[in-house]
């Protein structure tokens, strides 16, 4: 076998450091990026956030220097050493990785994002405080509430609750249990305390004005032919109700307006609410694109640290603060990458498609 040499030319792709993190911040939503910007904040002593109008405007670092060869403190230090991106064979310090507790920025996220009512339980407990009830009245009632789920409906029979308030109430009757009873189904909001959803329906069919058409007939579905309505037999309903088609119609359409489950609506609720990355809004008859401002804090390197930095100083701590500000301009630079790809793709779309989950269009 003959050896020879042969020449072969090829091309390969290889992905930086640098690219590696603008694709994972580009994929990032709003709420990973504001956390992944505080953890560089915090892990990086070469970012800082900008508070003057100048540094609201950009998010680049601050210009570059030339500076002679003596130590004197600039914006940037003596940075001209520092090559614009690491060799593939550098190592990569991961120091972004999110940690496991909660930092200032999410919690500031979470309380504007979030908006919580009250529950069931404080919304009927308030109601009682408005209440006239005496004390005895007050003690049944408090037990009566503790026995509503979240949906509004009773988890222990009227009996049971009797039975409970024995011992707790000298010469308790059942007739005062129930007629407390009686009161808090008047609470807000119509139907709570029901037995089960014919009585929830009851409840807030016999709350409505009496004038309110097909109100009688409604009721008499909900409280006796309850079954007949679920099973769709229509035909059954006229002839017991003695009914027409269209007025049975018009009963069950009312019936329709009711709430099944009274006490799920005043749960607590948490409102998440869309962050737009970008503002799209008409100016003099044409179409504009805007960051959203809010988005993120305006980063910008330090200038008491950078000035830190010797060149021709390979002590481990003016390595160190050179790593730092290497993937401090890396960090920067990706949100300069993800903002221009936010900019430019809304702006392309917007006339021909409404605005995404993302966009918010201004008029």
């Amino acid at each position: 076998m003959k050896q020879s040499l042969h020449f072969k030319l090829g091309q390969q792709m290889t992905m930086t450091p640098q690219l590696q993190q603008a694709i994972r911040l580009l994929q990032m939503s709003t709420l990973d990026l504001q956390q992944e910007i505080e953890q560089a904040l915090e892990s990086n002593m070469m970012l800082e956030v900008g508070e003057d109008e100048h540094d609201a405007q950009t998010l680049e670092p601050m210009p570059e220097k030339k500076i002679d060869t003596s130590d004197t403190a600039t914006s940037e230090g003596s940075q001209t050493d520092i090559p614009d991106e690491l060799p593939l064979d550098s190592s990569w310090k991961t120091p972004l990785t999110p940690r496991p507790n909660g930092t200032a920025m999410k919690t500031r996220i979470l309380k504007s994002n979030a908006a919580k009512s009250s529950t069931l339980l404080d919304h009927l407990l308030w109601q009682v405080d408005l209440t006239k009830f005496t004390e005895r009245d007050h003690a049944i009632a408090l037990a009566i509430i503790d026995s509503i789920n979240e949906e509004g409906y009773l988890t222990s029979s009227i009996e049971d609750i009797f039975e409970g308030l024995q011992n707790q109430i000298d010469d308790l009757d059942f007739d005062e249990v129930k007629a407390v009873l009686h009161r808090i189904q008047h609470f807000d909001p119509p139907g709570i305390a029901a037995v089960d959803l014919a009585d929830s329906l009851r409840l807030q069919l016999e709350q409505l004005p009496d004038e309110t058409p097909y109100r009688s007939e409604a009721l008499r579905i909900v409280t006796q032919y309850l079954d007949l309505l679920a099973t769709q037999e229509r035909n059954k309903l006229m002839r017991k109700l003695n009914l027409g088609e269209q007025q049975l119609s018009f009963a069950v359409a009312l019936i329709r307006t009711l709430d099944p489950k009274p006490g799920a609506k005043i749960q607590d609720t948490e409102s998440s609410y869309v962050i737009p990355d970008v503002y799209v809004f008409k100016k003099n008859g044409r179409w504009q694109v805007n960051l959203n401002p809010d988005i993120a804090p305006k980063l910008r390197i330090n200038s008491y640290y950078s000035t830190l930095i010797k060149r021709a100083d390979d002590s481990k701590d003016n390595v160190c603060m050179k790593d730092h500000l290497q993937e401090a301009r890396w960090f920067i630079k990706s949100l300069n990458s993800r903002n221009d790809t936010l900019l430019r793709s809304p702006a392309a779309s917007s006339k021909n498609r409404p605005a995404s989950s993302s966009t918010a269009r201004l008029r």
